[in-house]
């Protein structure tokens, strides 16, 4: 999330409005939106209704009672949560509602790269 909070403004020279979803709940969001100096709004997905919708879930099974131990998810992300992890994803989505762009990965360690995203706006700007 450091990474594109410090492209933020470069996102939105492009025209671009930048927000994140997490399941998080509302005071850890704040947390890492402060940890991480990000400008812009994290918005929650509570029991990752709209992660379900785009596809995104991931049914953790057997190894549930292991993050629950390891990363507390039924405290972070609420009790009905802690089975489920997203993907990560990244969309770009034009005004007209189409999806131009999309990374999704199930390593949640793996991001888009800013450049990329900069880089597809720039070619979406051009279109426009």
């Amino acid at each position: 999330m450091r990474a594109m909070a410090d492209h933020a403004d470069e996102f939105s020279s492009k025209g671009a409005t930048v927000l994140a979803l997490t399941p998080e709940l509302p005071d850890y969001s704040a947390e890492t939106a402060e940890e991480n100096g990000v400008p812009f709004p994290i918005l929650t997905d509570v029991d990752l209704q709209i992660a379900e919708k785009y596809g995104l879930v991931f049914d953790l099974g057997i190894i549930a009672d292991l993050f629950e131990d390891y990363a507390k998810l039924s405290e972070r992300h609420g009790e009905d949560s802690k089975s489920k992890l997203p993907l990560t994803a990244t969309y770009i989505i034009d005004s007209d509602g189409i999806v131009r762009y999309t990374f999704i990965d199930p390593n949640y360690r793996k991001r888009a790269e800013p450049a990329d995203l900069v880089s597809e706006l720039e070619k979406l700007q051009a279109t426009e």
